[in-house]
C-alpha cells in the first residue's frame, strides 16, 4: 500500500496501524511506539487518504438460473445483466454495474428467466473468471444458486474464501455434507485429471461409491504413493467455512458442530465455523421493503450476528481480542468459541452416537 512508501520500516508502520485500530490517541500511539507525534500523524493521513479508494466491493448475482439479488435490493429490473456479458452484447463487467444503498458496494445482476446458462461449457467459464479478476475493487463477492452443478462447483473453488450458509435442519445439513464433498472432489479432478489413476477412477463414476476419504485414499497409497500424496496436498489445501442460518435456540449451533466434525472424520476436510444467525422476523419485514436488513435494522439479532462474524472471523480478530483481554472481558462473543461435546444429530451420514 502507499503506507510503505513512507520513511518508516514496513513493521513500524504495522505497528502505528494496529494501535490505530485499537482506537488510541495520537499522543498515546507516539508514547507506545517512540515515535514522533509528527511521524504519527503523517502515517495517519496516508491511512485516510488510503482508505478513501479503498473498500470499493462488487456483489456479483451468478445464481445463473433463478437470480434475484437485484431485488433485494430495490432494483426491478436491471438494464444490463451477466447474461448480457456472457451473450458478447457488453464487453466488459465495468458496464454492468448497478448502484445499490451502499455507496462503495456494486452489484452485478442476473438476468430472471434466462435459460441454458446454468450449465455453460468451459470456454465461456473461463471468460467469466477472468473477467471478475480484472475487476479494480478490493473484494469480489459471488453468490452462487443452489445445487451443485459443474458451474457452480467451478465458481465455488475460484473463490479464496468458500462459504456455504445452511440450516438448523437435517435435510439441509445433508445438502451442505455433500455439496462440499462434491466440491472437493470435483477439486481432484481439475487439479490431476492428467493422472492416469485420477482419471479412470472419475470415468468410473468410483467417486460416486466414496463414504470415507480412507476407501478413495488407502488403495491409492498402494498403487501409485506419489499421486496419493497428491491427493493428500489437495485435500490439506481445501478449507471450506461454515454459517449456520435461522438459529432458534441455542442448542442448534450444535449441528454446525456436527457438520465440522462429520467432513473431519469423513473427508478428512478441515473446514471452519465462522457461527450463526439467529433466526430474526425483521429480516422478512426488510426484504418486504425491497431493503438489505442490515441497513433497515443494524440492531436486530441477525445484523448482530452477521456483523460479529465479519469482526471476528472474516477480519482481523487477534486485535480485538487483545483488546478485551486487557480489559478482562470474559464474556463470550455470541455464537463464537462455542466448546460442545455434541456426539451427533439426525442426520443421512449414518453417524448415530
Amino acid at each position: 500500500t502507499p503506507l510503505y512508501y513512507s520513511k518508516l520500516p514496513k513493521k513500524e508502520v504495522k505497528n502505528i496501524c494496529n494501535h490505530f485500530v485499537e482506537k488510541n490517541s495520537f499522543r498515546g500511539v507516539s508514547r507506545a511506539t517512540k515515535h514522533s507525534l509528527n511521524a504519527i500523524y503523517r502515517v495517519a493521513n496516508k491511512v485516510g487518504k488510503h482508505c478513501e479508494k479503498i473498500d470499493e466491493e462488487f456483489l456479483v448475482d451468478l445464481d445463473l438460473g433463478m437470480p434475484n439479488l437485484h431485488t433485494l435490493f430495490g432494483v426491478q429490473e436491471p438494464t444490463v445483466t451477466v447474461h448480457d456479458f456472457l451473450l458478447g452484447k457488453v464487453s466488459s463487467f465495468e458496464d454492468l454495474l448497478v448502484k445499490t444503498p451502499l455507496e462503495r458496494l456494486h452489484l452485478i445482476a442476473g438476468k430472471t428467466g434466462a435459460l441454458g446458462f446454468d450449465q455453460m461449457d468451459t470456454a465461456m467459464k473461463v471468460k467469466l473468471m477472468k473477467e471478475m479478476q480484472t475487476l479494480d475493487c478490493d473484494t469480489v463477492i459471488l453468490d452462487l444458486g443452489a445445487g451443485a452443478s459443474p458451474t457452480q462447483l467451478d465458481f465455488f473453488l475460484q473463490a479464496d474464501q468458500g462459504i456455504i450458509v445452511t440450516q438448523p435442519e437435517p435435510h439441509a445439513i445433508q445438502d451442505a455434507f455433500y455439496f462440499i464433498k462434491m466440491a472437493l472432489f470435483r477439486k481432484i479432478y481439475l487439479l490431476l485429471r492428467h493422472r492416469p489413476e485420477i482419471q479412470k477412477f472419475f470415468e468410473s463414476n468410483a467417486h460416486l461409491k466414496v463414504e470415507k476419504m480412507e476407501d478413495f485414499l488407502d488403495p491409492l497409497k498402494v498403487e501409485n504413493s506419489d499421486c496419493y500424496h497428491e491427493v493428500l496436498s489437495v485435500i490439506q489445501s481445501f478449507h471450506p467455512k461454515i454459517i449456520l442460518n435461522q438459529v432458534l435456540r441455542r442448542r442448534e449451533y450444535e449441528d454446525g458442530v456436527f457438520l465440522i466434525q462429520a467432513l473431519q472424520g469423513l473427508l478428512s476436510v478441515q473446514a471452519a465455523y465462522l457461527g450463526y444467525v439467529s433466526f430474526d422476523p425483521k429480516v422478512r419485514l426488510a426484504f418486504q421493503t425491497l431493503k438489505p436488513f442490515l441497513i433497515q435494522y443494524p440492531k436486530s439479532k441477525a445484523s448482530t450476528c452477521i456483523f460479529t462474524i465479519i469482526v471476528y472471523k472474516l477480519l482481523n480478530r487477534s486485535i480485538f481480542k487483545r483488546r478485551g483481554e486487557r480489559r478482562n472481558l470474559k464474556k463470550q462473543i455470541k455464537g463464537l468459541d462455542y466448546v460442545s461435546n455434541y456426539k451427533g444429530y439426525r442426520s443421512g451420514f449414518g453417524i448415530y452416537k
